[in-house]
């Protein structure tokens, strides 16, 4: 059974009243912009609430605006899912809008939300405000390198965010590039997944920069990308001089059996970390 609107306003009258229930899972339903509405309205009173699932529904533009608006005034909620629902850009700068405002959220996850570039200034410009948000997912959103760009200068201001998604964008060497350059400054950063994003040997080389001096990032994802030998040598010389890496996936990507070698060579002198190739 889905729940629709109604259902939705039913688990709301109880959210009014009740003071213990921390987890609601509503994913894969039938609940649009009304249905949200009501969700909405209990999580501005609500304070026990801690975690919202809403996968895959049918929230569009007036339903975005509400739980935006919620979030505004909400002091309980830790982590909202809000992926698989045709937001936009539109409906993520209402929601960047609360992130200006909200210092409760820790995890947001806006995944196939086909925010676009145009939606990740907005996100932006509000992690350059927002000091709680750690845990940001972004998969699947036709993120470009302007895209990238624009994570990029949330990096060098942010402190708080410990865990970026950008898997399945296209941000490219361009992309790779500038946010190669904000890891340098960044010392917040612990995992960053950069897989199936047309990544080749300039965004490795960038990258391999980057490893020289950051001492904060601990997981990297890079598979799936388009690095040859080039771009893993440059990887595996990076990975001699940084210390604080310790898992790095390189799987699905375009070099050679002789990188696999020299990979296997860093990992053997590198006991500490591990290396999907």
């Amino acid at each position: 059974m889905k729940f629709e609107d109604e259902g939705a306003k039913y688990i709301s009258n109880v959210l009014l009243h009740n003071t213990t229930l921390t987890h609601i899972d509503l994913a894969k339903n039938s609940i649009g912009d009304t249905g949200v509405k009501y969700l909405s309205n209990a999580l501005i009173s609500n304070t026990s609430l801690t975690k919202l699932i809403l996968i895959g529904n049918l929230i569009k533009n007036d339903g975005r605006k509400d739980i935006a608006s919620a979030l505004t005034v909400n002091t309980s909620l830790k982590m909202l899912c809000l992926c698989n629902n045709p937001i936009g850009d539109i409906g993520t700068k209402s929601i960047a809008n609360a992130l200006h405002i909200n210092n409760t959220l820790t995890e947001l996850n806006l995944s196939s939300t086909t925010l676009g570039d145009i939606g990740m200034r907005y996100i932006s410009s509000a992690l350059q405000s927002n000091n709680t948000l750690t845990h940001l997912d972004l998969q699947n959103n036709k993120i470009g390198q302007d895209g990238g760009k624009e994570m990029a200068n949330a990096l060098r201001i942010n402190s708080s965010l410990k865990y970026i998604s950008l898997f399945n964008n296209t941000i490219g060497d361009i992309g790779t590039k500038h946010i190669s350059n904000a890891l340098q400054s960044n010392n917040t950063l612990t995992q960053l997944d950069l897989a199936k994003n047309k990544i080749g040997c300039e965004g490795s080389k960038e990258l391999s920069n980057a490893l020289k001096t950051n001492s904060s990032l601990k997981i990297l994802i890079l598979y799936y990308n388009l690095i040859e030998d080039d771009g893993a040598k440059y990887i595996s010389t990076a990975l001699l001089s940084n210390t604080a890496l310790t898992t790095l996936n390189l799987s699905i990507n375009k070099f050679s059996k002789k990188s696999i070698n020299l990979i296997r060579s860093v990992w053997n002198k590198r006991g500490d970390l591990t290396i999907k190739e």
